[in-house]
């Protein structure tokens, strides 16, 4: 091939959407929890916090949450789980 031809690229197809929910630390900018999910909701949201919470050793209290205030952030459950942590969502 030479450096004149186009780099073929891999596409993915899906017959439906997919939702990436992706958790991140703003200061350091290490992605520390993620998931991809068939639907959107605040259950999955819920479970990928409190998730990334334990596994990164977050004490309740300790938590400071910024969001895009989409529907699974305000949902119930994600609110519960939030109270939980002691977080609440700025």
């Amino acid at each position: 091939m030479s450096k004149y031809e186009p780099r073929r690229s891999i596409h993915w197809a899906f017959q439906q959407n997919h939702y990436l929910y992706l958790v991140e630390n703003i200061f350091s900018r290490m992605i520390v929890g993620w998931t991809i999910e068939e639907v959107e909701s605040a259950e999955h949201a819920s479970r990928l916090i409190d998730r990334a919470c334990q596994e990164q050793g977050i004490a309740r209290g300790k938590l400071t949450l910024r969001s895009d205030n989409g529907a699974p952030m305000k949902g119930a459950t994600m609110l519960a789980t939030l109270e939980r942590l002691g977080c609440s969502p700025r």
